[in-house]
């Protein structure tokens, strides 16, 4: 059977049927997007820490910060522990995340302040893996990649921590949250009427310490219930990802090439 070149307007037809396929599906969502009717960043704080963290670049230095999950930004009041320490303190943690999220908020972070320690929590180290089929992992990463203030790390943080049929729900907050239309139809409503969200700094700045659940420090008596009690975590409590001990010791180096010390912290419940 011989073969027959395809005809040069046919191949023109068929890229033009490409492009404007593209443009009729690529042009809404980009729209939706621009416009925030799926967004739900107004019921998450960890953009606003980025900006928190960006806005006392040129006025404060941080000197303690703490990398972690919810257990950290729950857990943890930075005024508190500024004023334990004689350290300005910041809390720099997302929900839900790991130690590969932890080490590229870590390498954002320098950017933006010279901390002396770094704390790490240790419930970051746990089994979990990124770029798997759990899809709390993945949104989790998303958002922390989402929250990142800076364009570049932004990018490279992406490109590390999701596999290539996840990157564009990292840049489509449509494509992300689609499924709002059916179950929480309200929220799209919501956004339409509200207009684009605009995320502020918070008004504690530094502090931040709305989401912490102690108002007070520990008692000499906690202390020395922590103390008979021993360690909270143990190596047999213990099941961590391969993945997790090469982001902890990249999280240890990047930290000594900046003459940082790094310490892990864990958290028990009394």
């Amino acid at each position: 059977m011989e073969n027959r070149p395809i005809p040069y307007r046919t191949m023109i037809q068929c890229f033009a049927e490409l492009f404007f396929g593209f443009i009729l599906v690529a042009g809404p969502i980009s729209w939706t997007d621009r416009n925030s009717f799926f967004d739900t960043r107004n019921s998450d704080h960890n953009e606003q820490r980025w900006i928190s963290l960006e806005s006392l670049q040129d006025s404060v230095n941080v000197d303690l910060l703490v990398l972690g999950n919810s257990h950290a930004y729950t857990g943890v009041n930075p005024k508190q522990l500024s004023a334990a320490t004689g350290m300005t303190s910041f809390v720099l943690a997302n929900n839900g995340i790991i130690m590969r999220d932890a080490y590229w908020n870590l390498k954002s972070a320098l950017e933006l302040c010279s901390p002396q320690l770094i704390l790490v929590e240790t419930t970051l180290l746990n089994g979990k893996a990124t770029k798997t089929k759990d899809s709390a992992t993945l949104v989790s990463s998303i958002k922390s990649i989402n929250a990142r203030s800076r364009r570049g790390s932004k990018l490279e943080s992406c490109l590390d921590l999701l596999s290539f049929d996840n990157l564009i729900y990292a840049w489509s907050p449509t494509l992300l949250n689609h499924h709002l239309l059916l179950e929480k139809p309200e929220t799209v409503q919501k956004n339409i009427l509200m207009g684009k969200y605009e995320v502020e700094p918070s008004k504690q700045k530094l502090f931040l310490g709305q989401h912490a659940r102690f108002t007070q420090g520990l008692s000499i008596e906690d202390l020395a219930l922590y103390d008979s009690l021993g360690p909270p975590i143990t190596s047999d409590l213990l099941n961590i990802s391969d993945e997790n001990i090469e982001y902890t010791q990249r999280i240890i180096e990047l930290a000594e090439s900046v003459d940082a010390k790094v310490a892990f912290v864990a958290w028990r419940k009394l």
